[in-house]
């Protein structure tokens, strides 16, 4: 019913106000993922769910070519993971029930991966 666009890397005075958060394509361009990631738990009431996706590095073509993967450049992506990497991330920002519910591929030229989290 309603829907709230916040910057959850700042100082966030919201805690436990949401049922649930949308991370669409986000935590891989910010500089601090994890301070995103823990304001997002704070701001998320007790059983909440967050739903995230990012593209991963866990691609065979991001192995054999790092440097001419598209994902990659100037004003781009800040912090790449592969898929255990952000589930680790998850994991120490507070994440439980990490659940992760499917991938999309580009021709193996880069992976989406998506996630489904709770407080």
């Amino acid at each position: 019913e309603h829907l709230h666009i916040k910057d959850f890397t700042a100082i966030i005075d919201e805690e436990e106000k949401y049922d649930a958060v949308v991370l669409s394509d986000i935590v891989s361009y910010v500089g601090d993922a994890k301070r995103l990631l823990e304001n997002t738990l704070r701001s998320m009431k007790t059983g909440g769910i967050c739903y995230i996706n990012s593209l991963v590095i866990d691609s065979m073509d991001f192995v054999l070519n790092p440097r001419g993967w598209p994902a990659v450049g100037n004003g781009e992506h800040t912090a790449l993971f592969t898929s255990e990497g952000l589930r680790k991330i998850l994991t120490e920002a507070g994440f439980k029930d990490i659940e992760n519910y499917g991938s999309w591929k580009q021709e193996q030229l880069s992976e989406m991966i998506f996630w489904r989290c709770e407080k």
